[in-house]
């Protein structure tokens, strides 16, 4: 599958500590189109690229940083390793480098214009990344109308054919995608 995967420039450390991160690991994501998934990869490229861009208020050149809700949150979860990285041993920096971006959607906008759409980074960011994001997989989505705002019936075109379906097939069809 053409998940994106975020690399680092050499010379990045995977370890710090006893804490490691893992080689590869994936974040998948509902909703990969809208606004949160497109900034997140986004954000991802960015950092592990170490771009800049001219912010279009100001002019000033703007740079990456970790800082936001995920970094500020607890780690969570029986042996606390899922949730946020808040006083981890390793970089989230080093965890994104391992991480496999990918993700269903009931919209087949691809991700690079969908962030362009959503008009929520600055022009010149999103046209260093968007070629990159456009070839990332959309996986079709589970289909629940009484999910959706009434403006996303329409553009609800990527999407998994469940009519004779029944929910534990549907959870399976999931299941299969995650494993894949």
């Amino acid at each position: 599958r053409n998940f994106t995967t975020t690399t680092m420039s050499s010379g990045s450390s995977n370890s710090v500590g006893k804490d490691t991160v893992p080689s590869k690991f994936g974040i998948l994501i509902v909703g990969l189109g809208g606004n949160n998934g497109v900034t997140l990869l986004a954000g991802m490229l960015a950092n592990n690229r170490g771009l800049s861009w001219e912010t279009a208020s100001s002019g000033r050149v703007s740079a990456p940083n970790w800082n936001g809700c995920i970094t500020q949150l607890e780690p969570k979860g029986r042996s606390g390793v899922g949730g946020g990285f808040k006083n981890r041993g390793y970089e989230l920096a080093d965890a994104t480098t391992a991480a496999v971006v990918g993700g269903w959607d009931i919209r087949s906008t691809k991700l690079g214009d969908a962030l362009y759409e959503s008009r929520v980074l600055e022009y010149d960011l999103v046209r260093q990344v968007r070629g990159d994001m456009n070839s990332t997989l959309i996986l079709p989505g589970i289909y629940d109308a009484s999910f959706l705002g009434e403006s996303q019936y329409d553009t609800a075109t990527n999407i998994v054919a469940t009519e004779k379906m029944s929910w534990k097939d549907k959870v399976e069809h999931l299941r299969k995608d995650i494993r894949s």
